[in-house]
């Protein structure tokens, strides 16, 4: 085990990932790291625990570089970046990182458990 026998971790241990689920019929993958919010919104087989398409329904990207930390500020997830072309860059590293944490093709993750 890498981290408690001292060994560097890897650079997606700066993130927090988390799902939730909307609507009985998506699920929402999310990346929290320092700077950024980002979501992928997938169809969803809450049966068998499994994402029906890796084609997203929809996408959520929030800067939180401005965040002043204040409580019960939610200001800054008011405005979703995801389709503003200047922050395209930021979004597909973000995809990246997202997919490689939740890949398809590890049994825990299919069943849409965290791990």
């Amino acid at each position: 085990m890498p981290l408690l026998s001292g060994q560097d971790q890897p650079e997606y241990f700066d993130s927090a990932f988390s799902q939730f689920p909307r609507d009985g019929k998506y699920m929402g993958l999310s990346m929290r790291t320092a700077e950024w919010r980002y979501t992928e919104w997938l169809p969803w087989d809450f049966e068998s625990g499994t994402a029906t398409s890796w084609e997203p329904v929809g996408i959520e990207l929030y800067d939180h570089r401005r965040d002043t930390g204040g409580y019960g500020t939610f200001d800054l997830d008011s405005e979703n970046l995801a389709y503003d072309p200047r922050y395209a860059g930021e979004q597909t590293e973000l995809s990246k990182q997202l997919r490689s944490t939740w890949d398809v093709n590890k049994e825990d993750r299919r069943r849409g458990r965290a791990v």
